[in-house]
């Protein structure tokens, strides 16, 4: 402790001297009124001056203050610190006290973590000292907040206890990415090398913004988790009895999202079931996933293995609650043993099943049947999974970052544009999450919010069609331009907040990755071909120029890019219809005079698609120039140099 009061301790006592009396005589004539003895002189404490006794510097600075003390008799003084954080000061012989070690505002180092250290300073003179208590705040240096220290992550799998249950991590740009025992280390490097791509530094970049993100990564310790199956499907189940740590991960970390590594377990999968005590009423009910009666989605072309106590046999029906609400019970596909029931999904199967006890009644859920439009499966829906759950815990930390992002602030511009797409049709969540709306308004809230910023960063990106082109999804849009014409608020949301500070990864590095442990043809669904790199899209947005005036063109947040084009392949640019890309075999086009494969500044269209919807297709042949141009038809000087290579 710190003593916020003077003290004074003696050193020696003064003995009072009595004279003896003697035989009357003595006494002399002196004139002092000692009457010839002598008396010991007194001395009294220091004193400490100081106006004030609490103090503030600034993180990184040793300084602290002076005491100002002095001594009534003008003895020499020594100084010295003591009490809780006294072993963090040291002071002069003129009493200048100062840290030891300069402190860190975002390291406390005082003895309750508060920055405010608080300790005593002691004065003596030799014979009597006095001490008071002292604090001194450290305040933060915001200079240094947002300094761009961060790293991407190098290549090299940290294989530890480190995260347990997770026993292989990659740190990228500060998010930590860890994966369960039973997930391939190419499965993880493939998830960390797309989250460097996502996170990089670009021309387009928002300094402050991105490092905001970055450093409340670390602040929030956001963590994306990577396993081999979805949550529910572990067996043995995903909990801390049976992967110790589970519960750690858990509850200090920021988690939202998990990424499951599609495998021949993908297209199996195991879903366990339990039974507890009905929170909403009386009886029992079954238990998925924490989620009493759950609803579920079950998808075409995989097997699902319930299992489930022995005393409570699941069933399925086409009727809610099975036979105990007249209906008869559904066996198509469905196999059952003692403690497991086993249902084969095809495109026969009912869109809308029940599942229920057959030894009791009201126990059950609904089972909603979807075709496998999610490319499950395939290369392309491997690749959107890990986008779409990589994005849900990013902007996790968007939501606790920019005050444009508030999941729950229904005046927020995220809000805001979702709901812009749901009025306008564009954007339709209801009917995905079961029971939720009506059971946890506040989570339905943050969900279809977590949802819509994912569909829109991946059209803003103009990834959408290509690795997540549902037919009849939740989300219609499938261009960058459509957003741009349909969704104005998206498009400004997108534009001001992610554009500078997520980068699109580009399909032509997607599309180059290689995952080995997706199922062979064999066992894998029907499902659309896996998009190839002999179409490319390139996503064309526009900012004001960095080095001079007007707009430019951007791509892959670079301003003016220069590209290379592949003969044999397909290239679409989108870009906004108010800026209409066109080509040319002299730069700057038709704003420009001179000569060239068509004369005079003039237009290339040779393999070449336009529309008014926002889009330009090149068709790139042996015959097309060596060397072209993009730029815009409307408005000069906005793009830049293409070299097309064999």
């Amino acid at each position: 402790m710190y003593l916020k009061f003077k003290s004074i301790l003696p050193f020696v006592s003064v003995f009072i001297l009595a004279a003896c009396g003697g035989g009357g005589g003595g006494g002399g004539g002196g004139g002092t009124s000692n009457g010839g003895y002598g008396t010991t002189p007194i001395n009294t404490a220091p004193t400490i001056n100081n106006s004030s006794n609490d103090y503030s510097t600034l993180e990184g600075e040793t300084s602290g203050f002076m005491v100002n003390a002095s001594d009534a008799e003008g003895n020499s003084l020594t100084y010295s610190v003591s009490g809780n954080d006294g072993s963090k000061m040291t002071v002069t012989t003129s009493g200048v006290v100062s840290f030891i070690s300069a402190p860190d505002y975002d390291v406390p180092g005082d003895a309750n973590g508060d920055n405010v250290y608080s300790f005593n300073v002691s004065v003596s003179d030799g014979n009597l000292s006095t001490a008071e208590g002292f604090t001194i705040t450290v305040t933060n240096d915001t200079s240094d907040d947002n300094a761009d220290t961060f790293a991407a992550w190098d290549g090299v799998l940290l294989k530890n206890d480190t995260y347990k249950p997770y026993d292989k991590h990659a740190t990228s740009y500060n998010l930590i990415i860890g994966g369960l025992p039973d997930v391939t280390d190419g499965f993880v490097t493939n998830v960390a090398n797309i989250a460097n791509k996502m996170l990089v530094k670009n021309d387009a970049t928002n300094s402050v913004n991105r490092n905001l993100l970055l450093n409340n990564f670390t602040q929030y310790k956001a963590f994306q988790r990577v396993g081999s199956t979805s949550l529910s499907s572990y067996d043995p189940a995903l909990n801390n009895d049976n992967y110790d740590g589970w519960d750690n991960i858990n509850d200090n970390y920021s988690v939202v999202d998990f990424i499951w590594e599609t495998t021949s377990k993908t297209v199996a999968s195991t879903i366990a079931v339990t039974v507890a005590a009905n929170n909403a009423g009386s009886g029992n009910v079954y238990v998925i996933n924490g989620v009493q009666k759950s609803s579920l989605t079950l998808v075409v072309g995989k097997t699902y293995t319930f299992t489930h106590p022995t005393g409570h046999p699941l069933k399925f029906s086409t009727t809610s609650n099975g036979t105990w609400a007249g209906g008869s019970e559904y066996t198509t596909g469905v196999t059952t043993t003692s403690g497991s029931t086993v249902i084969e999904v095809t495109s026969s199967t009912p869109t809308t099943l029940y599942y229920y006890c057959s030894l009791h009644s009201g126990m059950g859920g609904t089972i909603t049947v979807s075709a496998s439009s999610d490319l499950e499966g395939t290369k392309a829906g491997q690749i959107n999974a890990i986008l779409e759950h990589l994005l849900h815990t990013i902007t996790l930390i968007f939501d606790k970052s920019f005050t444009s992002w508030g999941y729950e602030d229904a005046s927020s511009d995220l809000v805001l544009a979702m709901n812009e797409a749901i009025e306008g049709g564009y954007y339709d969540p209801t009917g995905n999450y079961g029971t939720t709306q009506q059971t946890n308004p506040t989570l339905y809230s943050r969900i279809i919010a977590q949802e819509f910023a994912y569909w829109m960063i991946l059209t803003g990106w103009d990834l959408k069609s290509l690795y997540a082109p549902d037919v009849a999804p939740e989300w219609t849009i499938l261009t960058a331009s459509e957003m741009e014409t349909n969704l104005p608020l998206a498009q400004k949301l997108f534009t001001d907040t992610v554009n500078g500070v997520l980068v699109n990864p580009t399909q032509a590095y997607l599309d180059g990755l290689t995952f080995s442990s997706l199922p062979t043809a064999s066992t894998t669904p029907a499902v659309p071909a896996t998009p190839t790199s002999m179409a490319v899209t390139i996503a064309v947005s526009v900012a004001a120029n960095n080095s001079g005036s007007g707009n430019v063109y951007v791509i892959e947040g670079t301003q003016k890019k220069s590209l290379t084009l592949e003969v044999g392949k397909t290239y679409t640019f989108t870009h906004p219809t108010g800026h209409p890309l066109r080509f040319s075999t002299t730069s700057d086009g038709t704003h420009s005079s001179g000569s060239g494969y068509t004369t005079g500044g003039s237009e290339y269209t040779t393999g070449v698609t336009t529309s008014t919807s926002g889009s330009t297709v090149i068709e790139v042949t042996s015959s097309t120039p060596t060397t072209l141009y993009y730029f815009c038809s409307v408005h000069s000087g906005m793009g830049g140099t293409m070299t097309v290579s064999s």
